[in-house]
C-alpha cells in the first residue's frame, strides 16, 4: 500500500500517549495513532480528512455508546425525591482509540517520559488549541477483555 512501518520500543513504560516522544525525526506530517486492541471498519482516511480540513492541532476519535440502567433511578435532593426515572438509558460519546495528532502536538511529548495520551489532548485544549471530536459511525470492537474478543471472533464487531 505505499507504506512504511517501523517499530518503537519502550525501554520503560511510557503509557498511551509517551512512546510518540520516541520518534525521531519527529513527523513531517499529522500523525495517527491508534490503540493496539482494537478491531475496527474506521474509515482511517475520513479521519484525516475530517483533521485536516478542521485545522485542528490535534482530532480525538469517538463513538456513541449507550448503557441501560438496569434499575429505577432516584433525582433526589437531601431528603427530597425530585424525580424517578425508570431503566433509563444514557447515551454518550466514549474515546474510541484512534487520534491524529499534529507535528506540533508530538513535539510537546516530552522524550521517556510515562504519558497518557488523553493527558495529551487535555494539555491542547488548555493551552487553547483546537482539538476536533470525529465520530467514528463503523464497526468498532475493543478487544482488551478477553470476553470483547471472543464476541469479536465469533458474533461480529458491536
Amino acid at each position: 500500500f505505499g507504506c512504511r512501518i517501523e517499530y518503537l520500543r519502550e525501554t520503560k513504560p511510557l503509557g498511551t500517549g509517551g512512546p510518540v516522544g520516541l520518534l525521531d525525526p519527529p513527523p513531517e506530517h499529522a500523525l495517527l495513532v491508534m490503540n493496539g486492541d482494537l478491531v475496527t471498519e474506521c474509515d482511517v482516511g475520513r479521519l484525516l480528512d475530517f483533521h485536516e480540513e478542521g485545522g485542528h492541532a490535534a482530532t480525538f476519535a469517538v463513538r456513541p455508546h449507550s448503557v441501560q440502567i438496569p434499575f429505577g433511578v432516584a433525582d433526589v435532593d437531601g431528603d427530597r425525591l425530585l424525580a424517578v426515572r425508570e431503566k433509563p438509558t444514557y447515551r454518550m460519546l466514549i474515546n474510541a482509540g484512534m487520534y491524529v495528532l499534529s507535528p506540533a502536538v508530538v513535539g510537546m511529548v516530552e522524550k521517556d517520559r510515562e504519558l497518557p495520551i488523553t493527558d495529551l489532548f487535555t494539555a491542547c485544549i488548555e493551552s487553547g488549541l483546537s482539538v476536533g471530536a470525529h465520530v467514528v459511525e463503523q464497526e468498532w470492537a475493543d478487544i482488551g477483555r478477553h470476553d470483547d474478543l471472543s464476541r469479536a471472533r465469533g458474533e461480529g464487531l458491536t
